[in-house]
């Protein structure tokens, strides 16, 4: 639906807020300087959840939660149901930002759909797991109303998309950094690219 080859999903996180749990200490602080909890989840191209995680500290990095959670485990044990990858021979494009914002997108929505994301909620962790899985189940159902569909922004968001992206390579392995270089190629061949995408970055670089 986004024009994205071989992609099953987002993944992102997003840290409800919460009141400071008693004797917690620092354990919910995160790096905003709030106390929260994080959820972690993947999100398909019509902003559903397909699979979420909620519970890790605040305090916690991104790596960590990703690589304790039931997601990160079966994908690295691939026993996630993973459909087999096909080879980018279509004549589709497109770029990550316009793939990866409907996680973000779901994020806004389930938001706007329970205003009590919107503040601090004042009940103990334990209770900010049932309430936040509550809601992303009622958010799947609720995904047939239009109401808060967001809109097509397919020529937004290109410069910085598509700039040099080398400091995404941080402490990826190797297998994810050749991955990235193979769609990177594609994207910018004669069978991948949009005839707008170089003007873009050129006009990006100018300003």
């Amino acid at each position: 639906m986004w024009h994205f080859p071989n992609c099953i999903g987002a993944i992102d996180e997003k840290h409800i807020n919460i009141e400071c749990p008693i004797n917690s200490g620092s354990t919910f602080f995160n790096y905003k300087g709030s106390h929260s909890v994080v959820l972690l989840a993947l999100v398909d191209a019509d902003y559903k959840f397909i699979a979420v995680d909620v519970g890790s500290y605040g305090r916690n990095s991104d790596g960590g939660i990703f690589s304790k959670s039931t997601i990160g485990k079966r994908l690295s044990s691939n026993t996630f149901n993973v459909p087999k990858p096909i080879p980018i021979t279509e004549n589709i494009y497109h770029i990550l930002s316009r793939a990866r914002r409907v996680v973000e997108n779901a994020f806004g929505i389930l938001a706007a759909r329970w205003r009590c994301f919107r503040k601090n909620l004042e009940v103990q962790p334990e209770f900010v797991d049932k309430i936040v899985l509550s809601s992303c189940c009622l958010h799947n159902m609720l995904c047939g109303d239009n109401a808060f569909e967001p809109e097509d922004t397919s020529t937004q968001n290109t410069e910085s998309a598509l700039t040099n992206l080398d400091f995404l390579r941080r402490n990826c392995t190797r297998d994810a950094f050749n991955i990235r270089e193979k769609f990177k190629e594609y994207f910018i061949s004669e069978v991948g690219r949009v005839p707008w995408q170089l003007d873009r970055v050129r006009k990006g670089r100018n300003t």
